[in-house]
């Protein structure tokens, strides 16, 4: 009897442990979320569906602007001048209530087009 008590509690023991886990928020990542930005020949407006931009922070030193395509994302030099383009064409239209680039309230910078 003694024995399924103990088994009992470590097995109690055990289930608790394991179920505070459960439910708990992933930890942001702190790290750049790009690697490598492209920089080339400008890339159409309209091939893009989404952009969004992460302010330099603690998880990264530098401004990220990442582009969702229809065939997948990229992400895009902030010093290039067509990117800044972009943001400001999204920043202009927001201000206009136009919907083209439409800001994402619940997502820091992030633009629908």
């Amino acid at each position: 009897m003694r024995k399924f008590t103990t088994s009992a509690f470590v097995f109690l023991t055990c289930m608790t442990l394991l179920s505070t886990t459960e439910g708990k928020l992933p930890a942001q990542q702190l790290r750049c979320q790009c690697v490598k930005t492209y920089s080339g020949k400008p890339i159409n407006p309209k091939l893009i569906q989404k952009v969004q931009m992460i302010p330099a922070g603690a998880q990264c030193k530098n401004m990220e602007i990442i582009a969702t395509l229809k065939n997948g994302q990229t992400c895009l030099n902030p010093r290039d001048e067509w990117v800044k383009n972009i943001i400001k064409s999204c920043l202009n239209r927001e201000a206009k209530g136009e919907h083209l680039c439409r800001n994402q309230p619940q997502v820091r910078g992030v633009w629908e087009m």
